[in-house]
């Protein structure tokens, strides 16, 4: 049959509609990415060996202050490439153990 008329129209979704889903799926898919690095990488960013070490995480970056008394200490000696500082898990791993024997981290 030609010209069948029965079909329904497309459904009408505005540009802002759009953009509000692309930015939903966009920030899910980083928040993915974001938690396979944290499981399988063995490099942790600031936030996170900080947080290994007991620290709460907070806008003015005042909790990665440990991270800068363990590297003066000599506890945390490798670091990666990128910018801002990434630093060995199994490092970060040491200090926890260390904390959990009872050192006193600031």
């Amino acid at each position: 049959m030609v010209g069948n008329t029965h079909t329904p129209p497309p459904p009408v979704v505005s540009n802002a509609d759009l953009a509000t889903l692309l930015s939903l799926q966009l920030k899910a898919t980083q928040e993915t990415n974001r938690l396979l690095r944290r499981q399988h990488s063995e490099w942790v960013d600031g936030d996170t060996a900080a947080e290994m070490l007991g620290k709460q995480i907070n806008t003015s970056g005042t909790h990665k202050r440990v991270l800068s008394y363990c590297e003066k200490r000599g506890w945390l000696k490798t670091f990666g490439q990128l910018r801002p500082k990434t630093y060995l898990r199994t490092e970060v791993r040491d200090i926890v153990e260390r904390v959990k024997g009872g050192l006193v981290l600031p």
